[in-house]
């Protein structure tokens, strides 16, 4: 019998295959992040599918949103406006539950400080004035890592606030020549088509998956298990600035939603594996040598998984 986490799993991975190649690594991810309610933060080079896959689950969440595209201009007066639609006299709340930001490394340091209460606390300070927004509120940002005009790092209390992050790479050969055939006619696209040609996502379904993750059993090996990982990328040599509470509270309950994914009501290793990259990627800061030496984020998570020892005690081992 399938479970509301794998309804959904399957609904995403349908619907975003009539508009996207490719995705099928990161459909469990994606999927994971529409029932968790956080915030997602999308990797890629331009013209990868960042702007369309972001569109694409604006679509597919069906909520009330609001849109930015970033540069060194935007302040807080903009971020105030798009959320409550009056700068100069706010409401005292927003029914906006979705933020989609476009090249978020086009910010500029003080005004990314401007989103730390908006993706935490889900709510705006303005003169005093507390601008309360909806508990379902969530933020979509994409992120051009190989863009370095105008751009500005993102401050790690940022980063520390995306649930999830994923990298959307260049395509396989065969799913270039895919594209190519589905497009080959002149003004060819269909973003313009995305709120015909996918199919929202009930909230209520997106309600049940999360009761059902809540019901997950996590035995103590596996929570000393996510610690190991956490602690060893603290400490690692080539990490500047390790792993938050918050990154280790995303990867257990991510894994808890995984394991729903895959029918049982507890959670595995393989689980906490499966997410554990796109958890903790955006968090980490590596040192000034590791950069030298061309060393990645994802390299040093696997390193550290490999690395760390099993729980002899997961229920699915006894």
């Amino acid at each position: 019998m399938n479970t509301i986490t794998q309804e959904i799993k399957a609904h995403v991975q349908e619907e975003l295959n009539k508009v996207m190649f490719g995705l099928q690594p990161v459909i469990d991810i994606i999927a994971i992040g529409i029932i968790a309610g956080g915030n997602m933060l999308i990797h890629g080079a331009p013209g990868c599918g960042k702007t369309l896959l972001s569109k694409s689950l604006m679509r597919l969440l069906g909520q009330e949103a609001a849109r930015i595209d970033c540069g060194n201009d935007i302040e807080f007066a903009n971020i105030l406006h798009s959320l409550s639609g009056d700068i100069k006299h706010p409401a005292k709340s927003s029914d906006k539950t979705l933020f989609y930001l476009a090249g978020l490394n086009r910010l500029t340091p003080n005004t990314q400080a401007i989103l730390l209460p908006v993706m935490e606390e889900h709510q705006l300070i303005n003169n005093g004035q507390i601008v309360t927004l909806s508990p379902d509120f969530r933020i979509i940002a994409t992120f051009d890592p190989e863009c370095f005009e105008d751009t500005y790092p993102l401050i790690s209390a940022l980063r520390d606030r995306f649930y999830i992050s994923l990298t959307l790479s260049y395509l396989s050969p065969q799913q270039e020549i895919d594209i190519l055939k589905a497009y080959d006619y002149p003004l060819a696209g269909h973003e313009k088509n995305l709120d015909t040609m996918l199919t929202a996502l009930k909230p209520e379904l997106i309600a049940q998956a999360r009761v059902e993750a809540k019901s997950v059993l996590v035995t103590d090996p596996l929570y000393e298990y996510v610690t190991s990982i956490t602690q060893a990328l603290r400490h690692h040599p080539d990490v500047q600035s390790g792993i938050s509470q918050r990154g280790s509270l995303s990867i257990l309950n991510a894994a808890k939603i995984h394991a729903r994914m895959y029918d049982r009501d507890y959670v595995n290793p393989d689980d906490i594996k499966a997410v554990t990259p796109y958890c903790l990627m955006h968090r980490i800061r590596l040192t000034s040598d590791a950069l030298i030496n061309n060393h990645q984020s994802i390299d040093i998570i696997n390193e550290v998984l490999n690395a760390a020892e099993l729980p002899n005690h997961a229920p699915d081992q006894n």
